[in-house]
């Protein structure tokens, strides 16, 4: 007889901190994602969100936000 083990997985969340670092200055994701949120909150609501990406353009120092797919807010950091 042979036994079977039984794996079980679980979600779990891992506490995180981004940084950006580049020419003597930082910031931080949470500080870009406030910034988004106040832009964002003055024409939609929030639970509008169901997917959200953040490309960084370094050079230009500008995060750009898209949302649900679509391109959608650019913030200057």
């Amino acid at each position: 007889m042979l036994n079977k083990a039984i794996v079980e997985t679980k979600s779990i969340t891992i506490p995180r901190k981004m940084y950006v670092q580049y020419e003597g200055k930082q910031i931080e994701e949470d500080d870009l994602v406030k910034k988004f949120e106040f832009e964002w909150c003055k024409k939609y609501r929030i639970d509008e969100i169901t997917d959200l990406k953040i490309y960084l353009n370094i050079d230009a120092r500008k995060a750009y936000f898209v949302v649900n797919g679509s391109f959608s807010v650019i913030i200057d950091f």
